[in-house]
């Protein structure tokens, strides 16, 4: 039986997503969803973001962590895929 994890947004993925137009947040939380009962659904990323997975959504990106200890996903960012890689200050 595999278990659903718990996900986690970081405060700014928060902010991201309520600045997002209805029609695409809709199909964000759906993924979202997916992610949730499928951690794995994602693209492991390489380099300064080696660690991290994403999951591509029209023009979105959803960038995010497994968290297996403790069944949890942590959702770092939800950005357009121009700015989604840019590393934080």
């Amino acid at each position: 039986m595999i278990s659903e994890y718990k996900v986690i947004f970081h405060p700014a993925a928060v902010k991201e997503l309520a600045g997002i137009e209805k029609i695409n947040a809709q199909a964000i939380k759906k993924a979202i969803e997916k992610i949730r009962n499928n951690p794995q659904a994602g693209i492991p990323l390489k380099g300064p973001w080696k660690g991290f997975l994403k999951y591509r959504v029209r023009t979105f990106r959803i960038v995010y962590q497994i968290k297996r200890h403790c069944l949890e996903v942590f959702i770092l960012r939800i950005r357009n895929r121009r700015d989604a890689y840019r590393l934080l200050p």
